[in-house]
Order: structure tokens, then sequence, then C-alpha cells
């Protein structure tokens, strides 16, 4: 299918008129392109035929060495964001032990930054551990500990309304190497 055929059927079904003729099964792609069109989610709902809170999963492939990246995954703020590790593995240095994103070292098994270039405190927050995978909701300062020691996920509740990011907890990702995959589900606030 073009794409102008599908921003034409896309178009069909935000004029269409609410009823039940204009439901369909809509992909996970489809409806991402809707909520970044603007459309509200309870009117990707009623178009998409779903039930008002059904959950929406994703994948994302968080790079090691790259600095925060957006994943094409929009949230509202008050929507239940679930970010599970999935696969894969990364280290904070090349020629580093790779390892998954829930790494089997804490905070304080850092020496005091400062005394071993390769080991000082690269985290980016204090109470962080380095090396697990943060979330965050587009240019917001505010970044949540998604998958860490001992932890394969958890939830959150964005704040504001926008697109997911994610990254390594380390402060220079230069010297990074590796990547991990995270599951997304996004369950749509009241």
């Amino acid at each position: 299918m073009t794409r102008s055929l599908k921003w034409f059927l896309l178009a069909l079904f935000v004029l269409a008129p609410s009823s039940a003729s204009a439901q369909k099964e809509c992909s996970a792609q489809e409806i991402q392109q809707m909520l970044e069109s603007g459309m509200t989610t309870s009117r990707v709902n009623e178009i998409c035929g779903l039930a008002p809170n059904q959950p929406r999963d994703y994948k994302f492939t968080i790079q090691a060495d790259k600095a925060w990246q957006t994943a094409d995954i929009k949230v509202e703020k008050g929507d239940s964001v679930t970010v599970t590790y999935e696969s894969g593995t990364w280290t904070t240095f090349v020629g580093g032990l790779l390892l998954p994103a829930t790494p089997r070292f804490k905070p304080t098994d850092y020496p005091p930054t400062g005394t071993n270039p390769r080991t000082s405190d690269y985290r980016l927050g204090s109470s962080t551990t380095l090396g697990s995978v943060l979330v965050k909701v587009d240019s917001n300062a505010t970044f949540w500990e998604a998958v860490t020691e001992g932890k394969e996920g958890g939830s959150f509740t964005p704040k504001d309304t926008g697109k997911l990011q994610f990254r390594m907890n380390d402060s220079a990702p230069d010297d990074n190497e590796g990547s991990v995959v995270v599951k997304i589900t996004v369950k749509p606030g009241k």
C-alpha cells in the first residue's frame, strides 16, 4: 500500500462519523500514526474498536553508545507505562564485560569520583545504577530508572504528554558497546 493511500484511508477514518460501522482492526503502527497526528486516545479507541483502557505493546532497541533516543511511542499524561527488559547485552566501555540491562553491581560498588578514570561515577543520578535503562518523556528533565539490578522492569505514570526517550545510564556513552531490547506496555489513563 502506498504512503498516500495509507494517509487517505487514515483520513477517512478520522473524518468518519462516530458509529460502529467506522470501527476497524488497527495495527500498532496505525494506532501510533493516529496518535502522532494529534488524535486523542479516546478517538483512536473509537475508530479501532478498542476498549477504552486496552493496553498497547511496543518494542524498542536502545543503543548503549547513544545519549537519549526517542522511540516512536507517544504517551499521554496519566497513562500507565510499563518497561520490561526483553533481550540483549551492553557494557559501559568497549571491551568490558557485556551484561544484560540488569547489572549485578550497585551504585555503592564504585570508588569516589576521580580516583580511577575507568571506574569514576558516570551515573545520571546519585541513587541510580550505572548501566541501567533510563526512560523519560520528551525533553522533560525528570527521568525514571526502568530496568536495574534485581528488577527487570517496572511501571510509572507520565506527568507529561509526549514521546518516550530511552538511554543507558552512563553520562559518557561514547565508549559503550551493545544494545538491549525493551518491551513497553502503555495502558491509557482514564
